[in-house]
């Protein structure tokens, strides 16, 4: 699973670095430990156009009562994203990029031990794009009162981890290469199929060779510590592409 990222890149140089023509939402600034139901930066396409948006982390079905629901959905596994209720209709019409400049994973511990977390990254600097779907939830109104504005949510894909994650979890966010942005965000495509396919590991996306990874403290655990101490090697191991 993806359960915690990096996200220090301004929007202004994700918008460039991804086409994006606007902006949409205010900035939370750099980020070393992205938890869920927090903001996000989404690239996707608007009326035909690529925006950056900041969306709530842990997608919300359109049908569900409240955002609740979204804390248990902040990941989709590629492989029934097609047929799963939640995530199909999004599939269709509604996916993007969660712009990232790495991500953790946990290895599990000999004997039963604590975790240890890993943090992954490009050792260029550049963003990375994890492939993800998004949706639109409006409050329902009660009692004749407004129901307030809808809120914008979204869900990271994960596939079957590739080396070197695979050395630490089974599990890995699905890391579009930037042959695959194009034909992922492109608003003409929904056949399922032919979308599955660009996030198969044979295909454009849902690799991670040039990856590198640090083993890093165990302070990340906790979603209100941040800062870049997060990131920085304990000196239990390095991964190099």
């Amino acid at each position: 699973m993806c359960g915690r990222f990096v996200s220090t890149t301004p929007p202004g140089v994700l918008a460039d670095h991804f086409g994006a023509e606007r902006i949409i939402g205010a900035d939370p600034g750099p980020r070393y430990n992205v938890a869920p139901t927090t903001p996000v930066w989404m690239v996707h396409s608007e009326d035909g156009h690529r925006v950056v948006e900041a969306m709530r982390w842990g997608l919300v079905p359109p049908w569900a009562d409240d955002l609740a629901i979204g804390s248990r959905m902040i990941n989709a596994r590629r492989e029934t994203i097609a047929s799963k209720r939640s995530f199909a209709p999004a599939l269709r019409r509604r996916r993007g990029l969660v712009c990232a400049d790495g991500f953790y994973e946990w290895q599990q511990a000999a004997a039963g031990g604590p975790k240890q977390p890993w943090y992954f990254f490009l050792p260029s600097g550049g963003p990375l794009a994890l492939a993800a779907l998004w949706e639109e939830w409006s409050p329902r109104p009660t009692s004749g009162e407004d129901a307030g504005a809808p809120v914008r949510t979204c869900s990271i894909i994960t596939t079957a981890a590739v080396d070197p994650v695979r050395t630490v979890h089974h599990r890995m966010p699905v890391v579009l290469q930037p042959e695959g942005l194009d034909g992922w965000l492109d608003p003409g495509a929904s056949d399922p199929d032919a979308l599955c396919a660009l996030l198969d590991e044979r295909g454009p996306g849902a690799l991670a060779p040039g990856l590198a990874a640090v083993a890093v403290g165990t302070a990340v655990n906790n979603p209100r510590n941040d800062g870049p101490d997060l990131i920085r090697e304990v000196g239990l191991g390095r991964v190099s592409p």
